[in-house]
């Protein structure tokens, strides 16, 4: 029995040896397959343009994988396209990818395209250097998500956009800033960086109705086009403001200027619309008693005429004023004058009015000669004094008699100045200017030396050089 076995065995070993091992076939087509990548099978759900590198892996008879080139098919090339190994969504829908390898077919996956965009959007997309503004997201197709999405700027000297989607200017330039999820891209938005304020300026302010004033508009950023500014007035119905920033006045009142270039808003100017001004004017404000000056008056506003203007003094015991502004001086004391044009007041001049300082004394006979009546010792505009008689007054002539200013009544006097007397000159032509040759009858002007004030002295005397005295008088 034990050697029946061991010639079986070698009889088998025969037989084997005669066949040959490579003819021993253990190969099966159900090892031959093609399996697709699980980026494939595990996102059945594509957004419109997505695109996705296709993948697989291809295993031989034997079931071993192998590095083999495979043929990728679209049941619908109008929903999914394939190019290069690569499949693209171009339209929504269904449609079915696999792999080839001559009559070999993977498993086949059905994908499904939605379409929906993502949409991005920022409030402001012109921003000065140094500020920070968030970008709203709004994806409208239900299989992208939010926590997915990549922000990128194509400047990033220019903005920065971090991964919340806030961006943060850095320089003067423009950049573009986008979204993207899968390879899904959102629409674009170019943000524009300014380094520089925009400037606007008047020459004035003040604008008188129916008037023009043009505003100027400057900016030191070379990114802003100010010739496409917005032009705003705060209320049109006192003034507008043109594309050209061209200012009209409408009615009395206050506005606000401004502009706008692309979304970055200028200082204010407020502008103020009025008639005009009156001015009146003089060259001097203090005046005699008894005296005219005439007062000056203008517009600002060259349409506006002051030719009937209506002057006004305040107190007319003081000085009035006509209507071509002449005023006469009535009493000492003070009053203002203004003008009136239509609805507007002019500015006020306060004027005082005085009278020349001057003092009065009265003679009586007190002797045999006759010294009546009154005189007034005035001072003058240019500074001088005069010894001025009265019309009640009635002094008599006699031998060498002076007219004396002196600070005593009792003799003896000194005809020249000697700071008790001084002998006064007649106005009339006299053979001695300093002896009176004459009598006093009614108004007779003297003139005072010069060097003399009004209060150096107390009386007036008629002195004869023989002695006595004629009359005195005491200035009050």
């Amino acid at each position: 029995m034990k050697y029946i076995s061991i010639l079986t065995l070698f009889s088998c070993l025969f037989l084997y040896s005669c066949i040959g091992v490579d003819e021993v076939d253990l190969s099966s087509p159900a090892n031959q397959k093609i399996e697709l990548d699980t980026t494939l099978t595990q996102n059945a759900q594509w957004s419109l343009n997505e695109k996705r590198a296709l993948n697989s892996t291809y295993y031989n008879v034997y079931g071993q994988a192998e590095d083999a080139k495979v043929v990728w098919v679209s049941t619908d090339p109008s929903v999914l396209l394939i190019e290069n190994d690569t499949a693209r969504a171009v339209g929504s829908g269904t449609a079915s990818i696999y792999a080839t390898k001559g009559t070999l077919e993977s498993d086949r996956q059905e994908i499904t395209v939605v379409e929906g965009d993502i949409i991005i959007s920022i409030e402001k997309a012109v921003l000065f250097v140094g500020k920070s503004e968030t970008v709203s997201i709004e994806i409208e197709n239900p299989f992208l998500s939010k926590d997915d999405v990549i922000w990128t700027s194509n400047k990033e000297e220019v903005v920065t956009i971090d991964e919340n989607g806030v961006i943060t200017t850095k320089s003067d330039g423009v950049a573009l800033i986008f979204a993207s999820i899968n390879d899904v891209s959102s629409n674009s938005i170019e943000i524009t960086v300014v380094d520089g304020d925009i400037i606007i300026s008047t020459s004035k302010t003040e604008i008188f109705i129916d008037a023009s004033e043009t505003a100027n508009i400057s900016t030191e950023s070379s990114n802003i086009n100010t010739d496409n500014a917005v032009w705003t007035s705060s209320n049109e119905d006192v003034a507008t403001v043109d594309e050209n920033g061209v200012i009209t006045a409408k009615a009395i009142g206050t506005t606000t200027i401004s502009a706008t270039v692309e979304e970055i808003t200028s200082n204010s100017i407020e502008i103020t619309v009025t008639k005009g001004n009156i001015t009146i004017s003089s060259s001097d404000t203090e005046f005699l008693v008894g005296k005219n000056a005439t007062f000056n008056i203008s517009a600002d506003n060259p349409n506006l005429s002051t030719d009937n203007a209506t002057w006004t003094s305040s107190n007319e015991d003081v000085a009035t004023i006509d209507e071509n502004g002449v005023i006469t001086t009535k009493g000492v004391g003070t009053t203002t004058i203004s003008a009136t044009v239509e609805d507007l007041t002019s500015n006020s001049i306060e004027i005082t009015v005085t009278e020349l300082p001057s003092r009065t004394a009265t003679f009586t006979t007190t002797t045999s000669y006759t010294t009546e009546g009154d005189v007034v010792l005035q001072q003058l505009e240019d500074g001088r004094l005069q010894l001025v008689f009265q019309e009640n007054a009635n002094i008599s002539n006699g031998p060498s008699l002076y007219l004396m200013l002196a600070n005593k009544t009792n003799p003896p006097f000194s005809i020249d100045k000697d700071g008790e007397s001084v002998a006064v000159n007649a106005t009339s032509a006299q053979l001695h200017p300093n002896r009176l040759t004459s009598s006093i009858k009614g108004v007779t002007t003297f003139d005072v030396p010069e060097g003399i004030e009004i209060d150096d002295y107390k009386y007036v005397v008629f002195y004869c050089t023989f002695g006595p005295v004629f009359g005195s008088a005491e200035l009050k």
